[in-house]
């Protein structure tokens, strides 16, 4: 059955509570075979299911699962609960800014709107082709934890390479390591998000992102992502009215 985020004043701790879930082997019967060859498990003792087998097979596969959730499971493709593909959750407390980067053609529908996600928790680690709503988990980076680390996304998205936008926020958010992509990205409540700094990119090939006045387009910082991040962190309570921008109706 497909995992829904309960609505509660908190869903990022639901969502982190289901990320720890421990793993059920009858979930995972599509790689029994991939655990027989692993564990060189004797053909007589092989079977399709897991239903009526000997409870020393269940626990042997259910800790193979275990040590092997921590890489890549062979041959699990798509098919497979979150909790496999997203690892070493850690609550994003509301204090944090988080950053959503997109295209500025789609800032206006964002902030008409509301940031997209989506809903079902098994579809987390493969948002691609997936059906996007306002009751969703959207991704995004903390760039004060990110600027810190080795992350090929979150330089590309300083780069420029997933759009000329971003959206800069609190919200309660859960940040994961993905196995797919091997790289930390923080998993954001889009419902949560209900207002946001805007921050484009300066000038079309420019390499600086800027914040602008809202009302008057004054350039109020310029610079690299994580320098106008910081710059947003310290004086977004100063700058509230001219910066702060309301998301969704």
């Amino acid at each position: 059955m497909k995992r829904r985020p309960r609505r509660n004043p908190d869903p990022a701790v639901d969502l982190y509570r289901y990320l720890k879930t421990e793993i059920d082997p009858y979930r995972l019967e599509h790689l029994l075979e991939a655990f027989y060859e692993a564990a060189e498990v004797p053909r007589r003792r092989r079977r399709d299911s897991l239903d009526g087998a000997p409870a020393d097979l269940v626990i042997s596969f259910s800790n193979w699962l275990a040590e092997s959730a921590s890489s890549d499971l062979p041959a699990q493709g798509e098919d497979g609960p979150a909790y496999l593909f997203l690892h070493e959750p850690e609550l994003v407390r509301g204090g944090a800014w988080l950053a959503h980067f997109t295209h500025r053609e789609n800032i206006l529908s964002i902030l008409e709107d509301g940031l997209e996600g989506v809903e079902d928790m098994d579809d987390l680690p493969f948002t691609g082709g997936r059906s996007h709503s306002g009751e969703g988990w959207a991704y995004a980076y903390v760039p004060e934890l990110d600027e810190h680390e080795a992350s090929d996304g979150y330089a590309d998205a300083e780069g420029g390479v997933f759009g000329d936008a971003a959206l800069l926020f609190q919200a309660p958010a859960v940040r994961v390591m993905h196995t797919y992509d091997e790289e930390p990205q923080a998993l954001v409540w889009a419902p949560a998000v209900r207002e946001a700094v805007l921050v484009e990119k300066a000038e079309k090939a420019s390499s600086d992102w800027a914040v602008r006045d809202r009302r008057s387009r004054r350039v109020l910082v310029r610079g690299d992502f994580d320098r106008v991040a910081a710059w947003v962190r310290d004086h977004a309570d100063g700058y509230r009215r001219a910066i702060m921008r309301r998301v969704g109706s």
